[in-house]
């Protein structure tokens, strides 16, 4: 990245690849004054699709008049998308506005989900776009343990062929991968311990195969396992005695990542039990009541976690969580009689244990 300095700045690009600038307000003028950027030497212009002023019509003959472009861009408000040319003409050629509009409808749903509901601006979702971008720069072996897409800093990478799923409006979808990592954006740090950090972004994943109308994945079985989520959570729970950080206690198979998904059920039983207006409300209780330090220890963040569910449920969870072998210190269950909850409802505090029955 090169910072731009008052007057001119010249810089060369190490690498071939889109160049982007990012003006950003400096608060000390009303208004940003106008700039002039100009290539001098090399570059190419590429496809640009932009949603409400790009017609397909207009987007085919960009493809066709520039045949050497070696990428295309697709943009909306809240959605950028950076492919291969070659990637792009291999998927399934859909109107651009249908894949933006699906991603935004997408993002729209998270939105909800993490309380970002502008009443006020804490509470605004970002007016940054999510870019999803195909990664032309990472070697191909580092790939090569499958890593099928990752997320970075608001910006989700796709390598290679993979972004053609992106461009197909139906895998679109159906890509639990794509929910999974556009997920992890909205993520917030002060309850996302260690062992969760796979688990929870998948709330939103569930959320978002709701909304497309898919039957939940939490009743889906394993292929090497023939267990579900469902199954794997009610194993566990059989124990005797249970501990929610012990991934071992959750596995069939020491290959597996089954506690990924017995971890998943409790938190979905929370929004079956406690409401879809659950998850809303502890998003903005967590941006409202931060805590003092982003990198506080895992412990901390569960003990916070166990407090704070409970306040935002007006409920005392400890029954709930007990439960699922989560370890509530002297100190958190002394803050928790001190708050004088109603303990949790029959149905909530008892679910834990009923998990096998059928839930929406």
């Amino acid at each position: 990245m090169v910072i731009a300095k008052e007057g001119r700045t010249d810089f060369t690009a190490k690498r071939d690849g889109l160049i982007y600038f990012r003006y950003a307000y400096s608060g000390f003028s009303a208004a940003l004054p106008p700039i002039d950027v100009a290539i001098v030497r090399g570059g190419s212009s590429i496809p640009l699709y932009v949603k409400g002023k790009t017609s397909f019509e207009d987007w085919r003959k960009m493809l066709t008049d520039m045949p050497g472009a070696p990428f295309v861009e697709m943009i909306s408000e809240r959605v950028a998308i950076t492919a291969t040319r070659k990637v792009y003409m291999r998927a399934p050629q859909d109107d651009p506005a249908e894949i933006l509009d699906t991603l935004e409808q997408i993002l729209g749903w998270y939105d909800a989900l993490s309380g970002l509901d502008g009443s006020s601006k804490l509470h605004r979702a970002s007016r940054l776009r999510m870019h999803y971008q195909q990664d032309t720069v990472t070697p191909a072996k580092v790939f090569d343990d499958g890593i099928y897409m990752y997320a970075g800093n608001y910006f989700i990478g796709v390598p290679g062929s993979n972004m053609g799923d992106l461009l197909d409006v139906n895998k679109l979808r159906q890509a639990w991968s794509i929910w999974h990592e556009t997920g992890h954006m909205y993520q917030q740090q002060d309850w996302t311990w260690g062992e969760i950090v796979e688990t929870t972004v998948n709330i939103y994943s569930l959320n978002a195969q709701a909304h497309f109308g898919h039957p939940s994945r939490l009743k889906e079985r394993d292929d090497s396992t023939g267990k579900t989520p469902l199954d794997l959570a009610a194993r566990y729970l059989a124990r005797k005695t249970r501990d929610f950080d012990n991934e071992k206690q959750m596995r069939v198979s020491a290959d597996d990542d089954d506690e990924l998904w017995a971890r998943l059920v409790m938190f979905d039983q929370l929004r079956r039990g406690l409401g879809e207006d659950f998850y809303p409300k502890l998003h903005r209780y967590y941006r409202e009541h931060p805590l003092d330090d982003a990198n506080e220890q895992d412990a901390v963040k569960v003990q916070t976690f166990i407090l704070r569910a409970s306040t935002v449920a007006n409920q005392d969870l400890t029954r709930f969580f007990s439960d699922w072998g989560l370890h509530i210190e002297q100190e958190t269950a002394d803050r928790l009689k001190r708050l004088n909850l109603p303990p949790a409802d029959s149905q909530l505090s008892r679910v834990a244990l009923n998990v096998a029955s059928r839930g929406n």
